[in-house]
């Protein structure tokens, strides 16, 4: 790849980069410094490991925090505008399919059990037969 080529390719991923930064509601630079992190780590098994890399300069507080506050309160009114926004400007990078007339993303949502912590506010419970040994599994047909 030519120099030019490599020039061009870098100012445009600079101009993106800046409309994700606009796109942002609010603790812009914590969230593209987790960004910086993810994208550059390999090792990371948690997102506290993630505050530990170079290039997340803050403390794992201020991690959270942009995880949480990074989106406007659904109660906004720009909420929809903002969350489209940053859809739209994400979407930017994924190419258009060539064989197909959709989009087809393969997800995992295998569920990793963990039977004795808290959830968060907004989360639930996950039904997981009880984890002690010796528990016969109980098959319901309704």
């Amino acid at each position: 790849m030519s120099k030019k080529a490599n020039y061009q390719e870098l100012k445009e991923f600079q101009v993106w980069r800046n409309k994700l930064y606009n796109s942002i509601a609010s603790r812009r630079e914590t969230v593209m410094e987790l960004i910086d992190s993810l994208s550059s780590n390999l090792q990371a098994s948690s997102v506290v490991e993630l505050s530990l890399n170079p290039l997340f300069q803050r403390n794992y507080n201020s991690l959270y925090k942009g995880i949480q506050e990074f989106l406007p309160d659904e109660t906004d009114d720009n909420y929809e505008k903002i969350v489209n926004n940053l859809f739209v400007t994400v979407s930017e990078t994924i190419p258009a399919p060539k064989s197909r007339h959709f989009y087809l993303f393969g997800l995992d949502a295998t569920p990793a059990p963990r039977p004795y912590s808290n959830t968060l506010e907004d989360k639930t419970y996950i039904y997981h037969p009880n984890p002690i040994k010796g528990n016969k599994l109980a098959l319901y047909w309704t």
